[in-house]
């Protein structure tokens, strides 16, 4: 595939994806802090719907990423902070505040299944009103990615693994299909 074709497909998943969280959470836009988990330089395609709306930090396991996004940040003033760790082992000194909104956009797969509930309960304690999960729909086999151990796709995830967190979920093409994704997304009491 050629690259003009290949970026057309990626803005076209990206447009579907905001239309997904446009569609089924229309509160989105509601609420004023947000901690953005699993941020990279190279993914930005959920930024535009919240920055300008929010205070956003980012919290982001791979340090070459943190060490990006800190210097986007210099010069777009984007986020509020950039914090380096892993959200499974989330270090409480690090992160101090409650957020409104916790975004885990296309990170659940890069993490065991066994973990799931722990890290979403993790992430659950820390926002006031509102849990936002993306990641694939289905087997989507992915290795490292650009020598960042944490873009392995470790689970392969269904509607149902989060539905049974107590999550609603909706969904784009076919389990398995290209490009299939689930959105995830919980309101706290």
């Amino acid at each position: 595939m050629s690259f003009k074709p290949l970026w057309r497909e990626i803005q076209s998943r990206a447009i579907a994806r905001k239309r997904l969280i446009v569609e089924n959470i229309p509160d989105y836009l509601k609420y004023k802090t947000m901690l953005y988990v699993g941020a990279s330089p190279a993914r930005f395609e959920l930024v535009d719907l919240f920055c300008g709306r929010y205070e956003i930090d980012v919290y982001e396991a791979f340090l070459p990423n943190v060490r990006g996004l800190i210097k986007i940040n210099e010069e777009l003033k984007i986020f509020r902070a950039v914090m380096h760790g892993d959200i499974t082992i989330l270090d409480p000194e690090i992160v101090r505040d409650l957020y409104d909104i916790v975004l885990w956009h296309h990170g659940p797969e890069h993490i065991r299944r066994k973990k799931l509930r722990s890290a979403l309960e993790t992430l659950e304690a820390i926002a006031k009103h509102l849990v936002i999960l993306g990641c694939p729909f289905g087997r989507a086999p992915q290795g490292p990615v650009k020598g960042n151990k944490y873009e392995r796709h470790l689970s392969t995830l269904y509607p149902e693994d989060f539905e049974k967190l107590g999550y609603k979920t909706a969904t784009i093409r076919k389990a398995g299909a290209r490009g299939a994704h689930i959105l995830a997304w919980k309101k706290l009491k």
